[in-house]
């Protein structure tokens, strides 16, 4: 048994993290934290958009961040054009309405 230890990588024990070694770990490190910042910000705008559906998908499946990058970069982009447009639409309005406040005045 001795010897099955000594032969393992750096003599850390049996099929030393089932042979990925440290650059597979570092991976997998990095990979995870890619995943929880995802989530994280999808989980943040999903709540503060009130999309239960988006929520719960999100925080329930482990997809490794495939899911959140499809909803930031096709549902959520897609909501900040709308809300860029409204806003657009809403700052011409108002300085349309104080053109014709101005007029109206003289």
């Amino acid at each position: 048994m001795q010897e099955f230890y000594s032969n393992s990588h750096w003599g850390m024990g049996p099929l030393w993290f089932m042979g990925i070694g440290i650059v597979g770990m570092t991976f997998i490190a990095v990979l995870a934290i890619i995943s929880i910042a995802l989530k994280g910000y999808s989980l943040w705008h999903a709540s503060k958009r009130n999309e239960k559906g988006w929520f719960i998908a999100m925080l329930i499946l482990n997809t490794v961040g495939i899911l959140e990058l499809i909803y930031i970069i096709f549902i959520l982009k897609k909501w900040s054009k709308k809300e860029e447009k409204k806003h657009e639409h809403n700052h011409h309005k108002d300085s349309h309405d104080d053109h014709h406040e101005h007029k109206s005045h003289q």
